[in-house]
């Protein structure tokens, strides 16, 4: 398994938004059973759980696409979604 399974990851997708956070549109939603049930606005990925929504101050672990072709990297440095979003390996 590629993940800490007890662990959430900013995957930079907000809750009412259709799109990621650089532009491309999104429709792929598969949360998790008990979600979403809150006011939070940032989406979170646990590995065998799927989506939840977050608060978007929580610091948690990222995942980034790096370039073209579908390439991810995973930051086990655990920061705010605006943190994740605005670093320099980030999306």
């Amino acid at each position: 398994m590629c993940c800490r399974s007890e662990s959430a990851y900013w995957i930079g997708l907000f809750k009412n938004d259709t799109e990621w956070v650089d532009g491309n549109p999104s429709s792929y939603r598969t949360w998790h059973p008990d979600e979403p049930d809150s006011a939070e606005q940032c989406i979170s990925y646990m590995t065998d759980e799927g989506f939840r929504d977050t608060d978007c101050g929580t610091d948690k672990y990222f995942i980034c696409e790096k370039g073209a072709g579908n390439l991810f990297s995973l930051h086990f440095s655990q920061t705010s979604f605006k943190e994740a979003q605005n670093s320099e390996s980030g999306a």
